[in-house]
């Protein structure tokens, strides 16, 4: 893996504010517990729960919770961070492929490996 001090990666995506949390007490979130789950699950609200008016824990859904330890993995991937901007930068440049180009690429080869 490659070391250095390259600039942090910068990804564009759909925004969502990631500080946005509910924040509540324990023995509200004791209360409303199923609730909690079923809207962290569709929505993908997150809960702040506090003890004696300090955050104590955090909800979320498992699905968002996976994608944060994804995202720190490869954030930690200082070889895959290089490759991520490469192709940001070949994208803006339009040195990108359309998924039905791809998908023509990737059908020519399969075709090519079944000769």
């Amino acid at each position: 893996m490659a070391t250095g001090s390259a600039a942090p990666l910068r990804l564009e995506m759909a925004t969502i504010d990631a500080m946005s949390m509910t924040i509540l007490p324990v023995a509200d979130a004791r209360d409303q517990l199923s609730r909690l789950i079923s809207d962290a699950q569709t929505f993908h609200e997150r809960f702040q729960i506090s003890r004696i008016g300090h955050a104590a824990a955090v909800l979320l859904a498992q699905d968002d919770y996976d994608s944060l330890l994804e995202t720190i993995d490869i954030m930690a991937n200082s070889d895959l961070v290089a490759e991520l901007r490469q192709a940001i930068t070949e994208d803006r440049a339009g040195l990108g492929v359309t998924g039905q180009e791809l998908a023509n690429k990737m059908q020519a080869l399969r075709v090519l490996g079944d000769e």
